[in-house]
């Protein structure tokens, strides 16, 4: 997917989650200061609209029952990773990492997470585990996004493929990831 379509994706998704959150209805002035991309904004809105999940008119903008329940799914994994994150990261950096997972994670991602909630004290750094799930990731926030943009998160399955002095490899959904050892030392898994 293209830098701009990925851009399209999330803002379109953080339109359907603000409309979720406001019952449904906002205005375009609302959008405009909430969005992750207000520059991006008029074509996720036209194409929402055109798909058939919101309807526009006189700068007010309604949900569909098919965005409503889009914007409900991504709400809900919104609140879920928020509520995840607070534990370990503050408030205020729980809803931002919320913010930026909610548009990379899957449905099965977010039941792992919500499963490994109670887990989270369990887990080990990934140097020392051969296989298993994320269970929390201990960076601060610049180092947290880097992560996360490269699909490491909470919630994913991981094999360590190789730990050298320097590096260790990971392997993730058929990708592989060369990680410096500090960072890997500070990503927690449970072994599966």
């Amino acid at each position: 997917m293209s830098e701009d379509r990925s851009l399209i994706k999330i803002v379109k998704e953080d339109i359907l989650r603000i409309l979720a959150e406001r019952e449904g209805k906002v205005t375009t002035e609302n959008l405009t200061g909430e969005v992750s991309s207000s520059k991006s904004l008029e074509q996720s809105l036209g194409e929402l609209e055109r798909d058939g999940f919101i309807k526009i008119m006189d700068n007010k903008i309604s949900a569909t029952k098919k965005g409503m329940e889009n914007g409900k799914d991504i709400l809900e994994k919104h609140l879920l990773l928020e509520r995840y994150f607070k534990k370990t990261k503050g408030e205020g950096d729980a809803h931002q990492i919320a913010h930026l997972m909610e548009h990379y994670i899957s449905k099965e991602v977010a039941s792992n997470i919500e499963a490994l909630s109670s887990m989270r004290d369990k887990g080990i750094a990934l140097i020392k585990i051969k296989e298993g799930i994320i269970v929390d990731i201990d960076v601060d926030m610049d180092l947290f996004e880097r992560v996360i943009s490269m699909g490491i998160f909470p919630g994913e399955g991981v094999r360590v493929v190789s730990v050298l002095p320097n590096v260790v490899v990971v392997e993730i959904k058929n990708k592989k990831f060369a990680l410096d050892r500090d960072i890997a030392d500070r990503i927690k898994g449970i072994e599966t």
